[in-house]
């Protein structure tokens, strides 16, 4: 009889238990007949359902240490380096295909964020040590290798862009893909501004959107004391006098919405933006807002599960957690601790204010470890996808490098 006598609704089932996206491919490859099974708008929405996002690996890029000690010269960023996945070991991707490479000098690109198949970088200088902040950026996508460039900065001339994220789509692009799927024709970048106007003595904050087609719109991010935070892969966040937090979606929808942080015993309404910051937690991927207090004391919140209300989910004493590390005093912990956020992990870096830029460590906030810092930096990994939907040229040709 063989395979052809299957019919066809047992055959989609057969191949709906294909665990990999590049087996699909390799299958659709087969013959006409699968190829149009494996095509179909209605298979790949219940494949998509049933596994998942096809993650093909990470993109790990090292950030030189935050903070440089005197004697310690600046050394270039190094060049990101890409780890597959487990279930897609096949994919080997690469940035050599972005503008500008030259192999005599200094890699040129840093990674700034990530998000399904695209990733967003950051023009360095020219000995590849220091970034020019948000002039010349790319979107790109390895594994068409394809990229596209733009500037945020001459998009919003009449503000500072303070950081940049990627956005989710409109499903509108010319590629083919589908509502809210991100590629290169169908992706939005998001920027932090910040305006000041002297004469009035007050700042002006904004989220600018941009889109391919070099369409451009404001959201202003209203109150008094607006503290950008960061931004987890579901949310960007803003803190405003008064417990008060802004949180705009990542999604298609770009919606703005506000929430209020409970009131401790010892919450102070005019928190320093030294003093306060959002992490994003390993366990869940939600955001958690971390906020340092004097004697060493961080407060860490949390969303309460299927609410929108927050909690307090623990308190991390620093003087704890860090007195098995080299160079520990005590006396460092008399004052709130400034405290930074490293993109994409569960980890912030502490520098406790007696210490004088002297010692500081990284705290995973999800395991409560300390670390010293070290001079090589820190790895943070950007999580990259195969394209959705994917791309089917012929019944042999995908452009994978598979």
């Amino acid at each position: 009889m063989g395979m052809h006598a299957i019919p066809d609704e047992l055959l989609e089932l057969i191949l709906l238990r294909l665990g990999s996206l590049i087996f699909l491919l390799r299958a659709a490859s087969a013959c006409k007949r699968w190829r149009r099974i494996v095509a179909g708008a209605r298979f790949l929405g219940r494949f998509q359902f049933l596994h998942g996002p096809a993650v093909a690996g990470v993109f790990r890029q090292t950030q030189p240490p935050l903070f440089s000690k005197p004697a310690r010269r600046q050394r270039p960023w190094p060049r990101p380096s890409f780890v597959p996945s487990r279930t897609h070991g096949d994919c080997r991707f690469s940035l050599d295909f972005l503008p500008d490479r030259d192999a005599t000098r200094p890699w040129a690109w840093r990674i700034v964020d990530s998000r399904g198949s695209l990733l967003l970088l950051d023009r360095l200088d020219p000995n590849g040590e220091q970034p020019l902040p948000f002039q010349d950026m790319v979107v790109c996508e390895p594994a068409t290798r394809c990229y596209r460039r733009i500037s945020p900065c001459s998009n919003f001339r009449e503000h500072v862009v303070n950081h940049v994220f990627l956005l989710d789509g409109d499903g509108d692009g010319d590629g083919g893909e589908v509502d809210g799927a991100v590629g290169m024709s169908n992706f939005k970048v998001l920027c932090v501004l910040y305006r000041d106007d002297y004469a009035a003595g007050r700042c002006y904050h904004h989220a600018g959107v941009l889109t391919p087609g070099k369409s451009r719109r404001k959201i202003e991010i209203k109150g008094e004391d607006v503290i950008f935070l960061g931004a987890t892969s579901s949310s960007v966040y803003w803190y405003i006098r008064g417990r008060t937090m802004l949180a705009l979606d990542r999604s298609r929808s770009v919606e703005l919405s506000s929430f209020v942080l409970p009131n401790t015993k010892d919450f102070d309404d005019h928190i320093s933006p030294l003093h306060l910051t959002v992490v994003a937690s390993r366990r869940d991927g939600e955001a958690r807002i971390a906020l340092s207090k004097g004697g060493g004391n961080l407060k860490v919140f949390a969303r309460i599960n299927g609410s929108g209300e927050w909690a307090l989910e623990k308190n991390i004493q620093l003087t704890v957690v860090a007195q098995g590390l080299p160079g520990y005093s005590p006396w460092y912990f008399g004052k709130p601790a400034w405290i930074f956020h490293i993109e994409a992990t569960p980890t912030i870096m502490v520098l406790p204010w007696e210490s004088f830029s002297s010692w500081w460590f990284h705290l995973d906030v999800d395991t409560g470890k300390a670390e010293l810092e070290t001079s090589s930096g820190v790895d943070t990994t950007y999580p990259c996808e195969l394209p959705w939907p994917p791309v089917m040229r012929a019944c042999t040709e995908f452009p994978l490098n598979i």
